[in-house]
């Protein structure tokens, strides 16, 4: 029997999921512009905090008004016959832009890990100790009520950092902030081959440099919980998988395999990354 469509059922999903989407998107908008949010350094707690919502309304401003501006010219050029279009002088622009700035971010990010020298605290200091501890042959926190038994979904970066530590040293945390660093460029250029291959080439460049002059990623690299090496990962099996649907080589298939599997091993949030690939 033939799989039989119901256009009028999937009008009305989508729409639905348009709704709620849009509802959320609302949501947190107005949240961001009137509220703030502020972590304590020692009780991890999140405090969200009544804030001035005039800067954002100030830069919203500014928007439209660009927006504005841009949609005359579109107007003027169409009716004088000319079609509005991005010149080469501004596309070339537009390369050497992304081209300079994601060595410029990879080189804030090594300078940001020399700089710093920063030691991790919290839940990534844990972490590390129980790596170390693990590659000395010590498992006790995988005993009955240890940090490894109660947050069993940590097991996969702790055999990660336990390897890396026997690598690179027990107090050598620096080298998996460069780690971060090459995870880092990963991240990066896998977004711009995903928006090359989804969006035209010149909408790509902007998105791509948009998200390089977003310098606070580059500062993350201290952060040494896995995430970015998570994030990388999810990132490239996308981009494998766009590669495999548009290309059909069997080696995209196997990178992207291997790369969600090593992300949901790391995190274990990369799952939602799996589900939406599916």
């Amino acid at each position: 029997m033939k799989y039989r469509k119901f256009p009028v059922f999937q009008k009305l999903s989508a729409n639905i999921v348009k709704l709620l989407l849009l509802a959320a998107e609302f949501f947190l908008f107005g949240l961001s512009i009137m509220r703030t949010s502020v972590v304590s350094d020692y009780e991890e707690r999140t405090d969200y905090l009544i804030e001035s919502p005039f800067p954002h309304l100030f830069m919203l401003l500014l928007f439209a008004c660009i927006l504005f501006i841009l949609v005359l010219l579109r107007i003027r050029f169409d009716v004088c016959g000319h079609p509005f279009r991005i010149t080469n002088f501004v596309k070339s622009s537009l390369k050497w832009c992304r081209r300079i700035l994601l060595p410029a971010n990879l080189l804030l990010a090594l300078y940001w890990v020399y700089h710093t020298r920063f030691q991790p605290l919290g839940d990534s200091s844990v972490l590390w100790s129980i790596a170390c501890r693990m590659a000395e042959g010590n498992f006790i926190d995988f005993q009955y009520l240890g940090y490894a038994e109660r947050h069993f979904n940590q097991t996969g970066a702790l055999f990660f950092l336990c390897n890396l530590a026997k690598l690179v040293g027990y107090e050598n945390q620096f080298m998996l902030q460069v780690l971060n660093v090459a995870a880092l460029a990963v991240l990066l250029l896998c977004l711009h081959g995903l928006m090359k291959r989804l969006f035209p080439e010149t909408i790509a460049d902007i998105a791509s440099l948009l998200l390089l002059l977003y310098f606070p990623i580059s500062l993350y690299v201290v952060f040494t919980y896995c995430n970015l090496l998570s994030w990388s990962l999810i990132a490239l099996a996308m981009y494998q998988e766009v590669l495999l649907l548009q290309e059909g080589r069997k080696r995209h298939g196997f990178i992207m395999v291997f790369a969600i599997f090593c992300a949901i091993m790391l995190k274990s949030f990369s799952w939602i990354a799996l589900i939406a690939m599916v």
